[in-house]
Parts: C-alpha cells; sequence; structure tokens
C-alpha cells in the first residue's frame, strides 16, 4: 500500500476525544470502542448515562455495537419517546428497517402522534427512496413541532433543492406561521441581517427570544449571525441580558466573548469568562484560553 496509504488508514481508524484537562487527542477506534463499551455496560441501569454514552458511539459509527444497548434503553427508559427513537435509529443504521417501522407505528398506537418519531419515520423512507412518503410525514412532523432542528433544516433543503434560495426561505416562511414555532424564523432572521434590513430582523428576534429565550441554539444563532454582520450593539441589547451560563452552555458565550473583544471591553469579557470557566466544559478551554489571552492584551 506504501507509507501514504498507511497513513490514511491509520487516520481512519482513529477516534478525536478530549483528555480530562480539555485537550484533544486521538484514540485508536477499537480501543474507544472498548471504552464505550465498558462504560454502557456501568451505565447499564441509568437510562440518562446510557442514552449520552449511545448517541455518542452512533455518531463515531458503532452501529452493530450498540444495539444490544438501544434495545435495553428501550426497555428502561421512562421517556419513551427518547428510548423508542433511539432504538428506531439504531434499527436504521443496521439496516433493519421494517423493525423500525414496527417500533415506530407501535409507540404511536400506544402513545399518539410525536413529532420526533414522525421526523425518524421519515428517514425511513428516504433511506428507502421514497421521497414522497418521506416529505408527508416530515411536514406531519414539523406540524406538531416546527422546531425540531433537523427537521426545519431538512424541509428547507427540499425545497431549496427545487427553488434555491427563494424556495428556502419560503418554506421557512411557511413554518414560522406554525404556532409555537421559532426555530424557521431564525433563517429569516438571518436572510435580513445578510440584507441590512436590521428592523426587520429585530422583529424577529424579539419574537424568538419571547418563545425560547431558553434555547441555547436560539441565543447561539441570533448572537452569531448579528456578530458576523457587524451589530455589535445588538449582541448586548438582545443577547447579552438574557444569557445564562448554566441553562445555554457555553456556545453563545463564544460569540459574546466575540463582540467583547471586539469593541474592546475588557471588564465584561473577563468577568463573563470567570463565570463560564467554573463550569469545566472541557472541550472548551482552547477557547476561553484565547479569550483569557487577547483580553490581557487591551
Amino acid at each position: 500500500m506504501g507509507l501514504l496509504g498507511n497513513l490514511f488508514k491509520k487516520k481512519e481508524e482513529m477516534i478525536e476525544a478530549f483528555d480530562s484537562n480539555g485537550n484533544k487527542i486521538f484514540i485508536e477506534k477499537s480501543e474507544w470502542l472498548k471504552v464505550f463499551l465498558h462504560n454502557i455496560k456501568q451505565a447499564w441501569n441509568d437510562s440518562d448515562k446510557l442514552y449520552n454514552y449511545i448517541t455518542m458511539a452512533l455518531e463515531d459509527g458503532f452501529h452493530s455495537e450498540v444495539l444490544d444497548a438501544c434495545m435495553r434503553l428501550h426497555e428502561i427508559d421512562n421517556n419513551h419517546e427518547r428510548g423508542t427513537t433511539i432504538l428506531g435509529i439504531c434499527y436504521m443504521k443496521n439496516g433493519r428497517y421494517q423493525d423500525a417501522k414496527d417500533l415506530f407505528d407501535n409507540y404511536i398506537d400506544k402513545n399518539g402522534e410525536s413529532g420526533v418519531i414522525y421526523v425518524n419515520y421519515a428517514k425511513i423512507f428516504a433511506e428507502l427512496k421514497d421521497e414522497k412518503k418521506a416529505e408527508e410525514l416530515l411536514l406531519k412532523s414539523l406540524k406538531l413541532d416546527p422546531n425540531i432542528d433537523n427537521a426545519v433544516q431538512w424541509w428547507g433543503a427540499i425545497h431549496h433543492e427545487r427553488n434555491g434560495e427563494k424556495g428556502f426561505l419560503e418554506s421557512m416562511k411557511q413554518l414560522s406561521d406554525i404556532k409555537g414555532s421559532w426555530r424557521p424564523q431564525l433563517w429569516l432572521v438571518q436572510d435580513y441581517l445578510k440584507n441590512k434590513s436590521i428592523d426587520m430582523a429585530k422583529k424577529y428576534i424579539k419574537d424568538i427570544l419571547e418563545i425560547s429565550s431558553n434555547n441555547s441554539d436560539a441565543l447561539y444563532m441570533i448572537s452569531g449571525e448579528l456578530g458576523k454582520n457587524g451589530y455589535l450593539n445588538e449582541v448586548l441589547e438582545y443577547i447579552v441580558p438574557v444569557y445564562k451560563p448554566e441553562i445555554h452552555g457555553p456556545m453563545p458565550a463564544l460569540n459574546i466573548l466575540r463582540t467583547y473583544l471586539e469593541i474592546k471591553d475588557k471588564k465584561s469579557g473577563i468577568d463573563l469568562l470567570s463565570r463560564i470557566m467554573s463550569f469545566n466544559w472541557q472541550p472548551y478551554n482552547e477557547h476561553w484560553n484565547y479569550y483569557k489571552s487577547e483580553f490581557n492584551k487591551i
């Protein structure tokens, strides 16, 4: 195969992870699997921990290896929607489409309709190339819950493929008419800011925050788009008063820190860093250290 081929092969077998100090490391996939299986065994009777380990394992491509754990989660999870969803996804990843269909049908029969179940049901038909049925189930999902992230983006992608950017924006406006929606409006805010329609963007931002001020995604996307388009005062006006690390996590803080750095507000930047560093979000330590260094240069 040659040296170059061996290098590529070695890279493909590595998994990116973080050590106890938050430093990025790479572990051989086979060794990482041993860690996961050990953790799963330890969490066999704890549905929350078991769910977290399963989702990480599925993301790293361990589909067949966690099937038994998914069945266990489905058996013990008091959050029946979650347990059903993760088992259905695992069935799909292993090509067991009929099992996934039967599982979702059984859930709906017993518990009623669910946006999360329907969007994953739609993925089965997408895999089976039945686009019409997939789209029908996807829309059903969004009418029940217009704020499911992957469902909103999938709906937008369908319409972008058909009618370009215009189709995408029209699909977001369609979803924004559904009562309780806020995630589709985020994409409209992005478009308004890109086109310097700040007044319309502000209107949507206010509406979004009235509904979803506790949602990290909303704060992260709004603050990112405002900062990217130069509306730093609006980050201070709309995002800073709402942001709470214990609720929103680390992501919005990245955009707020960037804003403080751009306006050279050292005190506010250092104060925010002291708050968020107490949470020990290890994968973000390198970001916090960068901002601490930059603020100290001011």
